[in-house]
């Protein structure tokens, strides 16, 4: 840090070493093996503290007015950041200091704030100048000082006056963003010497986000082509160009490398990214620091082409009478809906029935917006038309209570989002409220359309169709469909669908939602039925009719 500082003034360097000798004396780290442990400031960690605290006006005002950090996931941003909070709340010199910890919502609101909370428990000298509350830190002896969560929305941040603000996982903001960072900022001006900070991973590259327009600005003051001494910024990536496979370039997105992340953390993460674009996506993305397209293509459509397909016409001979269980996903009274049918086979591979539905008078409309050939699919029975201008649900369920009839459907697993007339007709028809012997009953199912219940039916399809398990008899909807579909990774690696946006493109992906639903109940049903026999039955004799 000499080299940093060389030409600096006393004073400079004495506001560095006192932001460093707070975190280095007074707070401890609380995750992880160094929990316990004093804050030792890694060296890129120091180096941004001093040049944010260090250099002054003469009239002794801080220069710096924001920090922009930008480091791959689980590099300690948010640890560093709620330190910067409690240094702010105590050490600003501003009377009724205002810190916020500020993130698209409450849950990622808090991280920072917790972070800080944590360590100003676990510090004595911390502690005792301070009031710590389950959701808000004040300061002893000034009333009005507070560090406190808030959500990024403008009707919550009315009546605030704050002298810091940290914005956590700003790519997290959307469009609807640009309008909450700049109306703090404004609130800011009643302030002697406010700072923001803006910690964050890469996120979508769209150039109409809040997030890219600060990104692009921090970018411009590194290479120095949009020089702002206000600015102190740091972006810590692999540049795209480098093959990212390569371990000897992580360090560049991972600072804190054996530090708060390990190199076989990142080792494992690396080996599920090859399997996958999405996972390789979100591997670039949270572990390289690297602005991807947030939306993924789901499925090389050459291996979709390359699934047996057969004859359906045959084929229905086979399955009458088959267990099988379904997915549905019904689109709005104007639009196009999907059911379903999966039935397990032997050799682990899954027949698929997929029975569209779109109203008549609706026809024209779909096949001039859409540019594509609904009449033809129709005529060739891939598609139902329903009769009038808005979706028939009566249509609908009449023929799912002839497919349960036909193929023993056992379990129909349902999207909440405008099911829910449809699937208590269908309770009652077929359902626990039908008067039916329970083996003979349709379970009826609602599903989640979330990460935590889409992932793993979403990542066994995308197995399926990559070994070529999946027979879908060469229906057009569903491949154009398939096609169409684009997935999103959470930091965690679950993956689920997208639907598009139906005011921008000309896509969907009804048929593939009702399948993902449908796969994660036929995996079930598949289950059960081995287990009862203590050995795969489809590998002995094929698949039990019930």
């Amino acid at each position: 840090m000499l080299a940093l500082m060389k030409g600096w003034p006393a004073e400079w360097r004495e506001r560095a070493q006192h932001v460093v000798d707070f975190f280095e004396t007074k707070l401890s780290l609380q995750k992880g093996d160094a929990a316990g442990q004093p804050f030792l400031l890694s060296p890129w960690q120091e180096e941004v503290l001093r040049l944010a605290y260090g250099p002054r006006h003469p009239d002794g005002r801080r220069i710096c007015k924001v920090i922009w950090l930008e480091v791959a996931s689980k590099n300690a941003k948010s640890t560093l950041a709620g330190g910067v909070g409690l240094y702010e709340l105590l050490h600003s010199g501003s009377g009724g200091a205002e810190v916020y910890s500020v993130a698209r919502n409450r849950k990622q609101a808090r991280l920072v704030f917790l972070s800080g909370r944590a360590m100003a428990i676990d510090s004595a000298p911390v502690a005792e100048r301070l009031h710590i509350f389950r959701h808000s830190i004040e300061v002893e002896g000034d009333e009005l000082a507070k560090f406190e969560p808030l959500v990024s929305d403008e009707d919550t941040i009315d009546g605030v006056d704050p002298q810091a603000v940290i914005f956590d996982e700003v790519h997290r903001f959307g469009h609807a963003g640009a309008g909450v960072v700049r109306t703090l900022q404004a609130k800011q001006a009643s302030r002697r010497d406010p700072i923001m900070m803006f910690i964050s991973t890469a996120g979508e590259f769209d150039t109409d986000t809040i997030a890219w327009e600060l990104h692009s600005y921090a970018k411009g003051v590194i290479d120095g082509s949009n020089p702002d001494p206000t600015w102190v910024a740091r972006i810590f990536t692999v540049p795209q160009e480098l093959d990212p496979w390569d371990e000897k370039h992580w360090p560049l997105a991972n600072p804190n490398l054996g530090v708060s992340v390990s190199i076989d953390f990142l080792r494992d993460r690396a080996r599920a990214a090859k399997k996958s674009k999405a996972a390789e996506a979100a591997f670039r993305r949270f572990h390289l620091n690297q602005w991807v397209a947030i939306e993924t293509k789901f499925v090389d459509i050459q291996l979709w082409d390359a699934c047996p397909k057969g004859d359906l016409r045959d084929v229905l001979r086979e399955l009458a009478g088959q267990p099988c269980c379904s997915g549905l996903d019904l689109g709005s009274t104007r639009d196009l809906s999907a059911h379903a049918l999966l039935f397990p086979r032997p050799g682990e591979t899954f027949d698929v029935i997929v029975r569209c539905f779109m109203p008549v008078e609706r026809l024209a409309e779909h096949i001039e917006n859409d540019e594509r050939p609904y009449d033809v699919w129709a005529r060739e029975g891939w598609l139902t038309l329903t009769p009038g201008n808005v979706i028939d649900f009566r249509a609908i369920r009449l023929s799912i209570e002839d497919d349960f009839r036909a193929f023993k459907l056992r379990d129909l697993a349902f999207d909440r989002a405008g099911a829910a007339n449809m699937t208590q007709e269908l309770d009652l028809t077929l359902g626990e409220q039908s008067g039916l012997p329970e083996q003979d009953r349709l379970n009826v199912i609602a599903f989640g359309q979330g990460f935590l219940s889409m992932s793993e039916p979403t990542k066994d399809l995308l197995d399926l169709v990559r070994a070529g398990r999946i027979r879908h008899f060469g229906n057009p909807i569903l491949r154009w469909m398939m096609d169409c579909c684009t997935t999103v990774q959470d930091p965690a690696g679950n993956i689920k669908p997208v639907k598009p946006d139906r005011r921008k493109h000309k896509k969907r992906i009804d048929a593939v939602v009702a399948l993902i639903m449908g796969l994660a109940r036929a995996r079930l049903l598949k289950a059960k039925v081995e287990a009862g026999a203590g050995v795969s039955v489809y590998e002995q004799r094929g698949v039990l009719v019930f």
